[in-house]
């Protein structure tokens, strides 16, 4: 609703957005009062990934407004926010502050906020009720809580499969990391699921192509494990992921449950 609020305002005369960025505000407040702890992170990723977005699509693209409007529509639809949502974020905002204040990136740093800045420009705070009807709320919320039922039941598989059964748990060293920002899925305290992706570290080279890996804290990264895996092996398989480890780094299996890496 607040990606539809964005988009309502900028679909009117700049003089005329103050109820839709008001509403806008307020929705994300409700954000932030329900996960206080995100907030700091999805500020850094608006100013990082969602302002280089904004300038890129700024800069390329001859079709930015319908462009955007067209993206914001897409939100609802996608597999994964956690990290991606600053390349909707960012752009919409960039836009609105743009047409409002045409020199306002000479005015920001590292400590800058989205909010704040459509706050100041526009002179407009939160508003207490937004209506959520004139943003297709009913329908949002119907489809938010039937993918929060679905959700669920991916933790419950994703908990079961990194929990409760095999794994490969491969301490991160040095590493780059490949992967696709729209897929990824939150595991609470246990992590997040990347889909797909690859790492690379001083211990070798990661590829998984389905099934997904763990990463906890950009400290470990875990993957399923079915059947027994060869301790002597150079090259390590497993369903939907291949390993091949550098010289000196060998495979160790602690108990049932986990397997490691050692260099030792």
């Amino acid at each position: 609703m607040e990606l539809q609020a964005l988009k309502a305002a900028l679909q009117k005369p700049v003089n005329r957005r103050q109820t839709d960025l008001a509403n806008a505000l307020a929705f994300r407040q409700n954000r932030e009062r329900l996960f206080p702890k995100a907030f700091a992170n999805e500020r850094m990723l608006e100013m990082n990934e969602g302002l280089a977005e904004y300038t890129g699509a700024s800069l390329g693209r001859s079709d930015l407004r319908p462009h955007l409007y067209a993206q914001s529509d897409t939100a609802a639809n996608r597999k994964s926010l956690i990290r991606s949502f600053a390349y909707l974020t960012g752009p919409i905002y960039g836009l609105l502050l743009q047409e409002k204040a045409r020199h306002w990136t000479q005015q920001i740093d590292s400590n800058a906020d989205f909010p704040d800045l459509i706050s100041r420009y526009y002179q407009v705070k939160a508003s207490n009720a937004p209506d959520e009807s004139i943003y297709n709320g009913t329908v949002i919320r119907s489809s938010e809580q039937h993918k929060e039922t679905i959700r669920l039941e991916t933790v419950a598989a994703y908990t079961e499969t990194f929990t409760q059964r095999p794994v490969l748990r491969i301490t991160l060293v040095k590493m780059s990391v490949i992967f696709n920002p729209n897929t990824l899925f939150d595991l609470g305290t246990y992590g997040t699921i990347y889909p797909t992706g690859e790492v690379k570290d001083n211990w070798g080279h990661l590829k998984v192509n389905k099934g997904g890996m763990l990463l906890k804290d950009w400290h470990i990264v875990s993957v399923p494990v079915s059947g027994q895996l060869d301790l002597a092996a150079r090259s390590l398989e497993g369903d939907g992921w291949v390993l091949d480890l550098a010289d000196g780094w060998h495979l160790v299996k602690n108990d049932d449950l986990h397997y490691m890496l050692s260099s030792n």
